[in-house]
């Protein structure tokens, strides 16, 4: 949480351009809905690299998915991406034969991939349009309170 905070604060205090700020919050977003659990930071700041959009907010972005959130994230794109494949639920799972458990994989994973793009597009739209809005309030919050400080030292 205190890694949050002091990035949240970076992100404050840069000279960035809100576009470029809500693009990359929005790319951190939609990574994080994608079944590439344990890699949403480093593909959300690579995208954010070359798409010249900021890597702090995309990799805010990214932790929107975490471990006390993953369960209802990845139950509500995994039923997205049924409604969309008209996939059936797997629910039996064989360990004792490796070729059933890809198989099983890939009745998970497709719609996982679905779901997280119907589930994923217009939340990053959203937190896009909302972050436009919401960072140039909140960086002027920070800059009037670091102008307080400033005049009382």
């Amino acid at each position: 949480m205190k890694k949050i905070k002091e990035l949240y604060k970076t992100l404050l205090q840069s000279h960035t351009n809100p576009s470029e700020i809500a693009f990359g919050m929005a790319l951190g977003v939609f990574v994080s809905f994608t079944p590439t659990l344990g890699f949403h930071s480093l593909i959300a700041c690579f995208l954010a690299l070359i798409l010249n959009k900021s890597k702090i907010a995309a990799l805010l972005g990214a932790w929107v998915v975490n471990p006390i959130t993953i369960v209802p994230f990845y139950y509500l794109t995994y039923k997205a991406g049924l409604l969309v494949t008209g996939a059936k639920p797997a629910i039996e799972i064989n360990t004792s034969n490796l070729n059933h458990l890809f198989h099983l994989g890939k009745h998970i994973l497709i719609p996982l991939w679905w779901g997280s793009l119907i589930i994923g597009v217009p939340i990053a739209i959203i937190s896009y349009l909302v972050t436009l809005k919401v960072y140039p309030v909140l960086k002027k919050k920070q800059e009037q309170i670091s102008s307080k400080i400033k005049s009382h030292l």
